[in-house]
C-alpha cells in the first residue's frame, strides 16, 4: 500500500510550480518557467523519495499553455534530458506518478471546440508522462464530465469520444465519480463499457451518492474488478468533508482517528490512496507513519517543524510531546500517539501572548538588517495590538526567510497552519 499527495508540498521550498499569465507569453518566457517547473517538480520527487512516500501527483501547470496553440515549443525534444532525469528518478524511487486535467477537460461535451481541446489536454498529459518514460500505471485521472440534461446521451457521447481516443491515451486514463453529477455506480458502469479502471473517490461519493446502499468497501472492491494487472495498483481516493464549508470541500487536514477507521475497514490493503487535503505531504506522511509505523529518528523530525506550531498555543505542551518521545518505543504505536497528541494540541486557539513570543524567535533566525527588524517589530506590535492577523505577521517572517533562504525556517511547518 501507498499513501500520497497531491501536486504540492508544504515546507519544501522551491518546489511551487510557476504560472505564466498570457499576456506574457514569450519563447524566453516558456523557455525559463518551463525549466523553474521542472527543476521544482525535481526537488518535490527529491522530498517524496526522502520521505519515502511513493504516490504523487504531477500539478498540469507544469509545462504553461501544455495543451494549447499558446505554447508552440516542442518542449518534449528541448527538455527530453530533464523529463528523462524526473521520470528515472521516480522509478527509482519507486514512487508512482499522475496527473489530473482540470475541471475544462470535458470529453462529453455537446461542443466539438471544447472535445478537441480536450483530447489536446489529454495528448498534453500522455506526453508528460511517456516524456519521462513512464509506464502504464502512471495514471492520469479524468471525470466523465456534464449531463447537459439528458445523462444518457451525455454518456453516450463521452464513450465515443473515450473509443476515439489513441491507445497511448487510453492506456493511462482512469475515471473517477464526481461530486455533483457522476455516482461511482454510473462511473462503474462506464468504465466496465469501454475496459478503463474506476477510481473511487470516497468524499465524492458521500456528497453524490449511488441508489445502490452499497458500503464503500463493496464500491471499492467493485472497482477493482476493472483494474487489470498492466494498470498496477488499484487506486482510490480518500478525503475528508471541511466543517462549516460547502460539500465537498476538502478539509484543512486529515483527522487521523477517521483515516485508521477508514483504512482497517478496507477489504484489500494492498492499495493505492491518494489524499486530497490542504496541508497535502502533512497529512501523507502523518497517515503513512500511523499506518506502517515510523522510527523514532522520522518522527523526531516531524516534532521539530511542527514545534513552533506548539508553542504559539502552549509551551507547556512541548513537555508533553518530549515526554511521550523520549518514553516511547519507536513504531507503529508511537507514531499514533504522536499524532494525536498533536491533533489534540492544534486543535487549540493560538494564544495571542505565546505567538508573539514565537514570532519573534522565529524571526531572530531571519532577519539579517535594522530596517527588517524595525518591519517585523512594527509587525509584532500591530499583531499584538489587534490590527492585523496572524498569518499577515507570518508573511512579514516569510518574505524574509525567503529572501536568505532560512532552510531552517522555511521547512518549518510554522507558516503553514
Amino acid at each position: 500500500m501507498s499513501i500520497g499527495y497531491a501536486c504540492l508540498a508544504v515546507g519544501v521550498p522551491e518546489s511551487e510550480m510557476k504560472s505564466l499569465a498570457l499576456s506574457r507569453v514569450s519563447e524566453k518566457t516558456l523557455l525559463e518557467t518551463c525549466r523553474t517547473n521542472l527543476c521544482h517538480l525535481g526537488n518535490l520527487l527529491r522530498y517524496t523519495k526522502e520521505h519515502d512516500l511513493k504516490l504523487f501527483r504531477i500539478s498540469s501547470d507544469l509545462i504553461p499553455f501544455g495543451s494549447s496553440k499558446a505554447n508552440t515549443l516542442p518542449w518534449w525534444e528541448i527538455f527530453a534530458t530533464e523529463l528523462s532525469g524526473l521520470g528515472d528518478l521516480a522509478t527509482e524511487a519507486g514512487i508512482r506518478l499522475s496527473m489530473h486535467p482540470g475541471q475544462y477537460s470535458v470529453l462529453n461535451s455537446p461542443r466539438h471546440g471544447v472535445v478537441d481541446k480536450t483530447i489536446a489536454d489529454l495528448l498534453y498529459h500522455t506526453r508528460v508522462l511517456t516524456s519521462m518514460g513512464l509506464g502504464n500505471e502512471h495514471k492520469i485521472v479524468l471525470h466523465i464530465g456534464g449531463a447537459y440534461g439528458d445523462k444518457q446521451e451525455a454518456t453516450k457521447r463521452f464513450v465515443s469520444a473515450y473509443q476515439a481516443l489513441i491507445p497511448a491515451v487510453k492506456d493511462r486514463v482512469i475515471l473517477e465519480n464526481d461530486d455533483k453529477l457522476y455516482t461511482i455506480s454510473e462511473v462503474l458502469a462506464i468504465a466496465q463499457e469501454v475496459g478503463c479502471p474506476a477510481v473511487f473517490d470516497n468524499l465524492h461519493h458521500m456528497t453524490n451518492p449511488s441508489k445502490e446502499c452499497l458500503t464503500e468497501q463493496q464500491w471499492i472492491q467493485d472497482c477493482a474488478t476493472t483494474w487489470k494487472a498492466e494498470d498496477g495498483r488499484q487506486k482510490i481516493h480518500y478525503s475528508q468533508q471541511a466543517t462549516m464549508k460547502k460539500p465537498g470541500s476538502h478539509s484543512p487536514t486529515i483527522v487521523l482517528e477517521d483515516f485508521l477507521t477508514f483504512y482497517e475497514a478496507l477489504p484489500d490493503k494492498n492499495i493505492d490512496i491518494m489524499l486530497e487535503v490542504k496541508d497535502k505531504n502533512f497529512s501523507a506522511l502523518k497517515c503513512m507513519h500511523a499506518t506502517k509505523g515510523a522510527t523514532k529518528e522520522q518522527i523526531l523530525e516531524q516534532w521539530l517543524k511542527y514545534r513552533p506550531l506548539v508553542t504559539e498555543r502552549d509551551p507547556e505542551k512541548v513537555w508533553e510531546v518530549e515526554d511521550l518521545l523520549r518514553d516511547a518505543e519507536e513504531g507503529q504505536e508511537l507514531s499514533i500517539a504522536f499524532y494525536r497528541l498533536l491533533e489534540r494540541i492544534l486543535s487549540m486557539e493560538v494564544s495571542r501572548s505565546q505567538a508573539e513570543i514565537t514570532a519573534n524567535t522565529i524571526a531572530a533566525l531571519c532577519i539579517q538588517t535594522p530596517a527588517e527588524g524595525k518591519r517585523i517589530t512594527t509587525r509584532i506590535e500591530q499583531y499584538k495590538q489587534a490590527q492585523i492577523p496572524l498569518e499577515k505577521l507570518k508573511q512579514s517572517i516569510l518574505s524574509i526567510a525567503n529572501k536568505y533562504r532560512v532552510y531552517e525556517v522555511l521547512t518549518s511547518y510554522y507558516f503553514m497552519l
